[in-house]
């Protein structure tokens, strides 16, 4: 008996999940970009192709997104993969010495790109909510080259009962 009423709880928290309010992103751009969104302690950050939408599942409350250019981040991160690959030729007979190094340079990556979003300028960032009945919406401007630029608003959810307010 035990284990169908946790069953039953299960479900019925994967629904909730499932039909909660998320944050629709679309790139207007002709770049890929990197855009974080962070709310309620946690943060997604991804890469949305030029002229593609994205859904990310959000929870109710506040949300803030920033974006950067793909390639500044890329060029970076490329850089210090292959220092990192030329560390791991031989992974067996790794010293200390070198395994700390590959993970100082794994932080070093992470580093950057918070670096990269921490001074992106002001219309490169927004902010907005969800709620139970409204979905975020979030579309990305500009280009790499020129100025990006985020705009957030609020859309009604599909999931919102019908005539409730």
């Amino acid at each position: 008996m035990n284990k169908k009423i946790l069953f039953a709880v299960a479900v019925v928290a994967l629904v909730q999940l499932a039909c909660g309010p998320q944050i629709e992103v679309v790139n207007n751009t002709p770049d890929i970009v990197r855009l974080s969104v962070t709310f309620a302690n946690r943060k997604f950050t991804i890469s949305p192709e030029p002229g593609s939408t994205h859904m990310i599942d959000a929870v109710p409350g506040q949300y803030t997104a920033v974006v950067v250019p793909a390639a500044m981040w890329i060029d970076f991160a490329k850089s210090e993969e292959k220092a990192i690959s030329q560390l791991l030729t031989d992974p067996e007979s790794m010293t200390p010495e070198q395994i700390q190094q590959v993970a100082d340079r794994m932080k070093k990556i992470s580093e950057n790109e918070q670096q990269l979003f921490k001074n992106a300028p002001d219309q490169a960032t927004c902010a907005n909510s969800t709620s139970d009945k409204e979905n975020g919406r979030i579309e990305i401007s500009g280009s790499a080259d020129s100025n990006l630029s985020l705009y957030c608003t609020r859309v009604a959810s599909s999931t919102a009962e019908p005539g409730s307010n």
